[in-house]
């Protein structure tokens, strides 16, 4: 069990009416959002350009968070996610149909990106950010639809899809596939683990295409108050185990320390 042991990710909303916006903001109704970094995070202006760069799709977004990962985070208690772009407030409840998000990943050889959007799965754009136990006490375990991703890390299935699975929560979880979730594991960590009862636990934001048996994006660890680094990765984790578990989306290997860059 993923115990309390101790991206960027860019979120943009696309308009179904889409009138540009000249800030990082969530659109109003209706709209579509993007996160950037990942998660819902990006930190900067030139994220947003390389987002809109290397996705044609995500002109039609508008950014409602940006966060630079830290190597640790420990975002619980009274320490809030740092994000350096929040216009989570300024979307109206229910106004936007479709949400995206974007990570950078960056080492000396090079910077390896993803971009992932499917159906609103929440009518709330502040929900759609990372839990948090005290300022956005969400959790979601469940399929969404529509699912679409790209990227330029070998061995990541890109195209339109029917479905994918988000894991989005603050708690500890563990193994067993509590919501029977199509092709996942009982005995390994994958798109269909058991959310915990603790209330500032692990923490989990991943995104998953079954279909293809493989994470998206992977953040994990961010909600722990030890001072190991967080999980951060794109695409599947392959060939590692884990106290006899195979796992898929990069749980207990502290790899923001791997990038100088995480937005």
């Amino acid at each position: 069990m993923v115990q309390d042991a101790g991206f960027t990710v860019q979120l943009f909303a696309h308009r179904q009416n889409p009138a540009r916006m000249t800030f990082p903001s969530f659109v109003s109704f209706p709209s579509r959002w993007l996160a950037g970094g990942l998660l819902l995070l990006a930190t900067s202006g030139m994220l947003r350009a390389d987002v809109f760069s290397n996705v044609p799709e995500a002109r039609g977004y508008n950014v409602a968070y940006e966060l630079a990962i830290p190597l640790n985070g420990a975002f619980q208690g009274t320490t809030p996610v740092p994000y350096s772009v929040n216009n989570s407030t300024t979307a109206a409840p229910g106004g936007f149909d479709r949400v995206a998000y974007y990570l950078e990943l960056t080492t000396a050889t090079g910077t390896s990106w993803v971009y992932t959007s499917m159906d609103a799965f929440t009518t709330s754009v502040t929900a759609t950010g990372l839990p948090h136990a005290v300022n956005n006490p969400v959790s979601f375990q469940q399929v969404v639809s529509n699912l679409t991703v790209f990227s330029n890390v070998s061995g990541v299935q890109t195209g339109s899809f029917d479905r994918g699975q988000i894991e989005m929560w603050h708690n500890n979880y563990s193994q067993a596939n509590a919501v029977a979730s199509f092709a996942a594991s009982a005995s390994n960590y994958d798109w269909g683990d058991t959310i915990g009862t603790t209330a500032s636990g692990y923490g989990s934001f991943q995104i998953h295409h079954p279909g293809a048996r493989q994470a998206v994006l992977s953040y994990n660890r961010w909600a722990n108050s030890t001072a190991m680094n967080d999980d951060v990765g794109i695409g599947p984790f392959t060939g590692a185990v884990v106290t006899g578990a195979t796992q898929l989306f990069f749980t207990f290997w502290a790899t923001t320390e791997i990038y100088t860059s995480r937005k």
